[in-house]
C-alpha cells in the first residue's frame, strides 16, 4: 500500500508539473493564473535542483515584464505584428522627397563575445539552443540563440555573423536547412511559429505555425521537400506536405520531442514525444512502439554507419532523470535496453551518483558517431559517451570548469546542452554558454582538451543587469541568463562567477571593487573580476531579480529589497532593515542620486517612498500599471519617471509622487523595460523596450526613436557614463550596446548634409534601384512595402555604392531606409 501511494503521489506531481507548462505554451492562461498553478505545484516537489523551479522562476520574470494591465501575457505574435505596424507608420512620414533623422544613436556592439576565466566556475559567452551543418557548403555552421537569432559562420566556427537582427523576433529553437536548396534555411520558434529565408538568411518570412509552443525539430524530406516534420513542445508532432505552410498532427501525443530519417531511407520516419513511433510510408500511418518504454519524454539517434540501428534515450516518468537507453537493429521495430540508470546520464554529477536530478526534456540529446553504430553520446548537464553501444558510459565533458581542471581527464562544455551532431567525423554541442567542438570525439583516453570552444565571435549574452563605470576607458559589469557575474576592463570580458547573474554595480569611488548579485538575492564582492567572495546575506528568498544598488553620495552604503528594504553602512558586512515589510517581495528599489534620504521601492503595480532614510515608507499612487523600472533624476529626488505595462507606458511625477502625468501616448505599442533620465540642461530621458530604445526632452515635443544601428533586441538596463560620453544597453539576447548621448538638431547640421547626399536612382525604378554616396560609414540599407513588411536587407562596413534588384517586386511604392554612422535617411521608392 505504502508504494501504491508513493507511485501515485509522483504522477500526481508529474501531472501537476504538465499543467503549469502546458498553461504556459497554450497562451490561454493569465499570468495569475499560471502563478497559482506553479506555486501550488513547487509547495508540493520543492524548489531544489531538477524541480524546475529556476527554469520557471525565468519565465514568470519576462512575463511579468511583457504582460497588460490586465495580466495577460503578450507573446511574440503579438508584437510582431506591432513591429510591422511601427515600421508602417514612421516610412508614411516620408515626403515625396526624404526625412532624415540624424540624432537617432550610433549603436555599437560591446560583447561580451567571448571571456578570460577568473574565477568563475562555469563560463560562456550565451545561450544555444540549435545547430545544422550542409555537407554541400564547406564551413558552413548555423546556430541558433534562444533570444540572440540565428548565426552564421562560413568557416567551421572561426568567425560568426548574424543573420537575424532585423528580424521581428530573435527566439530560436531549431534549425534546418533545405537539402534540396542551400540557400534555403527554416527556424522553429516559440509559439509552433516556423520561420524561412529564401536568401541564406538575409531576410526571414513566417512560413506556418504547429500548435503549441517551442519548436525543437524540423526535418525535410530530401526526395520530396514539400514533405516536412516538426515537433513542438507542448503541442505535439506534426507533418506537412506543402513545405510547411499548414501542418497537420500525426498523434495524439501531447509533446513533440524528436524526428529522424532512417539514414538512407524517406519512407522510414522516426518520432518522438512521450512515446515512440515509426512510419514506413513516409509518415501517412505511424505505429506506436510499446515494449518496454514507459509514456515520458524520449530522443532518438541513427547513424549512416548501419541505418538500421535505432537508440533511444528516455527520461523517468517520475523526476524527469534518465530511466533508460534502448537500442534496436532492427529499424525500430524492437528494442532492448542496454542502459537502465546505473549512472545518471542527465544529471549534475562528476561521477553519475545522482539519482533523480536532471533538467530533461529540456536538456536532453543523443547523438551516434557517423562511422562508427557503437559509439555513442549522451548529454544533459554533463556530456557522456559509449564506445560499445551504450553498455557502458564515461564522462567527457563537466558542466564545472574547475572540475574539468582539477581532474584534468575530461573536457569542459558549459553546463545544460540543448543539441548534439555528429558532421564529418567531427562532434558539435551547442549549451547554454555556447557551441563546443569535438575533433576526434573517439580520442581515448580523454583529457581536457577533448573539447574545443568555438563561441568567440557570438555576441548573445542575455543581460539582466548592467553597470558602468565613471571612467574612460570604460568598465562594464554584466549580470547574465546561466552566464554569470562578467567585468568587461582593458578591452577583455572577465568571468568571475557562474549561476544567473543579476544586479550588478562598480563601486563608485574605487573602480577596481564591483559588486554583483545571483538569483533570490545572493550578493558577491570581487577585485577587478580576479576573483569573488560572498557578502553577508541581508535575508534570504528574494525575488528572482533582487534590487541591490550603492548609493550614490556614500561608498560603503548599500541598499537590498527583499520584503523589506535592508541598509549596510560598512559594505555588506552588516545589514538593517529600514522599512516596514511590505507583503512580498520588492522588484525594484532606488535611491535619489542627490539625496541618501529619498528612495523608491516597487513590487508589481505598488510604488512606494521614504524621505527620511527609511522608516515607515509610504505608499504612492496616481499613475497606473505594473512597475518595470524606476528612473530618480540626478538632482531632483522629487522627479521620478516609471516605465509601467500600461498604455500609457511612461508616468513622471515632479513633486514626489503626488501627481503623475502620462508621458507615452505617441510611443510604439510595446513593452516597457527600462529608462533612466540623462543629467543634462534639457532633462534627458531615455526609455529601452522590447524593439529599440526612445529619447525625450525638454525641448521635443514627442519621444524620438533612438536605435539607429541597433539590433531588434529586448533591452533590459540602460546605464550612462559621463565621463566617456555614451549611453550602454544591457539586452536579452544581444549582449551590451554602446551610443552617444543625444545631440539636439542644431548641433548636427553637419551630418544632416551627408545623410542627404545619399542619390538613390533611378526613381521610380524598373528592374534596380543604385546607391550612391560619397562617405564611408558602416551602413544598413533595407527596403520595406507600405505594410511595414522588410523586403530587402544590406549591410556594408564601407558603403560607397550599392545596387538592389527589385526585378522580381510587386509594382507600387516602397520605402527604402538607410541607416548609417551619421544617422537614419528614409526615401519613398515606386517601382513600375
Amino acid at each position: 500500500m505504502k508504494l501504491h501511494y508513493i507511485v501515485f503521489v509522483f504522477l500526481f506531481q508529474f501531472s501537476f508539473a504538465q499543467e503549469y507548462k502546458q498553461m504556459i505554451h497554450s497562451g490561454n492562461y493569465s499570468l495569475q493564473e499560471i502563478q497559482e498553478k506553479a506555486e501550488s505545484y513547487f509547495q508540493n516537489v520543492g524548489k531544489g535542483k531538477g524541480t524546475g523551479y529556476k527554469q520557471y522562476k525565468r519565465w514568470e520574470y519576462n512575463a511579468i515584464l511583457l504582460q497588460t494591465d490586465e495580466g495577460e501575457v503578450r507573446n511574440d505574435s503579438y508584437f510582431q505584428s506591432k513591429l510591422k505596424e511601427y515600421n508602417r507608420l514612421s516610412n508614411s512620414k516620408t515626403s515625396n522627397q526624404a526625412r532624415t533623422v540624424n540624432t537617432s544613436g550610433q549603436w555599437e556592439s560591446m560583447g561580451p563575445t567571448d571571456y578570460t576565466l577568473t574565477s568563475g566556475y562555469s563560463p560562456g559567452v550565451g545561450r544555444l539552443t540549435s545547430i545544422a551543418m550542409d555537407e554541400r557548403v564547406e564551413g558552413l555552421i548555423l546556430v541558433g540563440s534562444q533570444t540572440g537569432g540565428v548565426w552564421k559562420s562560413e568557416d567551421n566556427g572561426a568567425t560568426w555573423t548574424t543573420l537575424t537582427d532585423d528580424f521581428s523576433t530573435l527566439n530560436v529553437y531549431s534549425l534546418a536547412i533545405s537539402p534540396v536548396d542551400e540557400t534555403t534555411y527554416y527556424w522553429g520558434s516559440d509559439g509552433g511559429r516556423i520561420y524561412v529565408s529564401y536568401d541564406s538568411g538575409t531576410t526571414w518570412d513566417t512560413l506556418g505555425s504547429v500548435a503549441g509552443g517551442l519548436v525543437n525539430k524540423i526535418i525535410i524530406n530530401a526526395e520530396n521537400p514539400d514533405i516536412m516534420f516538426a515537433s513542438s513542445w507542448y503541442g505535439g508532432l506534426f507533418k506537412s506536405i506543402n513545405g510547411g505552410v499548414t501542418w497537420t498532427s500525426i498523434s495524439s501525443d501531447a509533446n513533440g520531442y524528436d524526428f529522424e530519417f532512417k539514414p538512407g531511407d524517406y519512407d522510414t520516419v522516426y518520432a518522438s514525444g512521450e512515446s515512440f513511433y515509426k512510419s514506413t510510408d513516409g509518415g501517412d500511418t505511424w505505429t506506436q512502439y510499446t515494449g518496454d518504454f514507459v509514456e515520458s519524454p524520449k530522443m532518438i539517434g541513427v547513424t549512416p554507419a548501419n541505418s538500421s540501428v535505432v537508440y533511444v534515450l528516455e527520461v523517468d516518468e517520475e523526476d524527469e532523470s534518465f530511466r533508460a537507453l534502448y537500442r534496436s537493429d532492427d529499424d525500430g521495430s524492437t528494442f532492448e535496453s542496454v542502459n537502465d540508470a546505473s549512472l545518471n546520464l542527465l544529471g549534475y554529477d562528476f561521477y553519475g551518483d545522482d539519482p533523480g536530478r536532471s533538467q530533461a526534456p529540456r536538456d536532453m540529446a543523443i547523438v551516434v558517431s557517423d562511422t562508427d553504430e557503437d559509439e555513442v553520446h549522451v548529454a544533459g548537464i554533463n556530456i557522456w559517451r559509449s564506445t560499445d553501444g551504450g553498455a557502458n558510459f564515461g564522462i567527457t565533458a563537466h558542466w564545472r570548469i574547475d572540475w574539468a581542471i582539477f581532474f584534468d581527464d575530461v573536457g569542459y562544455v558549459h553546463a545544460d546542452v540543448d543539441e548534439m551532431l555528429y558532421f564529418d567525423g567531427k562532434l558539435y554541442v551547442v549549451s547554454d554558454g555556447g557551441i563546443f567542438r569535438a575533433d576526434d570525439p573517439a580520442l581515448s583516453p580523454v583529457d581536457y582538451s577533448y573539447f574545443t570552444d568555438i563561441t568567440v565571435g557570438l555576441g548573445i549574452h542575455q543581460c539582466y543587469r548592467i553597470g558602468v563605470s565613471q571612467t574612460d576607458p570604460v568598465q562594464i559589469a554584466v549580470g547574465s541568463q546561466d552566464n554569470g557575474l562578467t567585468l568587461y576592463i582593458d578591452e577583455e570580458w572577465r568571468n568571475w562567477y557562474g549561476a544567473d547573474g543579476m544586479h550588478t554595480f562598480i563601486d563608485k569611488d574605487d573602480p577596481s571593487i564591483i559588486y554583483g548579485s545571483i538569483y533570490n538575492g545572493s550578493f558577491l564582492v570581487s577585485n577587478n573580476g580576479n576573483d569573488s567572495a560572498d557578502i553577508t546575506d541581508a535575508a534570504t528568498d528574494g525575488a528572482w531579480v533582487t534590487p541591490f544598488i550603492q548609493d550614490n553620495l556614500q561608498q560603503d552604503w548599500l541598499y537590498c529589497g527583499f520584503t523589506e528594504v535592508y541598509k549596510s553602512e560598512n559594505g555588506g558586512g552588516s545589514w538593517e532593515s529600514i522599512s516596514q515589510d511590505f507583503g512580498g517581495n520588492l522588484a525594484h528599489l532606488e535611491v535619489a542620486p542627490s539625496d541618501s534620504n529619498y528612495l523608491y521601492a516597487s513590487r508589481g503595480a505598488n510604488l512606494y517612498k521614504t524621505t527620511e532614510g527609511g522608516g515607515t515608507w509610504e505608499q504612492l499612487t496616481g499613475f497606473s500599471g505594473s512597475i518595470n523600472g524606476i528612473a530618480i533624476h540626478p538632482t531632483d529626488p522629487n522627479k521620478v519617471a516609471l516605465a509601467t505595462t500600461n498604455t500609457n507606458k511612461v508616468f513622471i511625477t515632479e513633486d514626489g509622487g503626488v501627481t503623475w502625468e502620462a508621458h507615452g501616448t505617441d510611443l510604439p505599442n510595446f513593452a516597457t523595460l527600462a529608462i533612466t533620465w540623462e543629467n543634462s540642461e534639457t532633462n534627458g530621458l531615455y526609455l529601452g523596450m522590447n524593439y529599440g530604445i526612445y529619447y525625450i526632452n525638454d525641448n521635443l515635443t514627442s519621444w524620438q526613436s533612438y536605435s539607429n544601428l541597433l539590433p531588434n533586441v529586448r533591452i533590459a538596463d540602460l546605464d550612462i557614463n559621463y565621463v566617456d560620453g555614451y549611453i550602454y544597453a544591457g539586452t536579452w539576447g544581444r549582449g551590451v550596446w554602446r551610443s552617444p548621448l543625444y545631440q539636439d538638431d542644431e548641433l548636427s547640421v553637419d551630418t544632416f548634409t551627408q545623410l542627404q547626399g545619399l542619390e538613390v536612382y533611378p526613381n521610380p525604378a524598373t528592374t534596380e534601384i543604385n546607391l550612391k554616396w560619397d562617405n564611408e560609414y558602416k551602413t544598413e540599407v533595407r527596403l520595406f512595402d507600405t505594410q511595414g513588411k522588410l523586403m530587402y536587407l544590406y549591410k556594408d562596413n564601407n558603403m560607397k555604392s550599392h545596387t538592389i534588384d527589385v526585378s522580381g517586386f510587386v509594382h507600387g511604392i516602397y520605402f527604402l531606409r538607410v541607416n548609417s554612422e551619421l544617422g537614419e535617411l528614409t526615401k519613398k521608392v515606386l517601382i513600375n
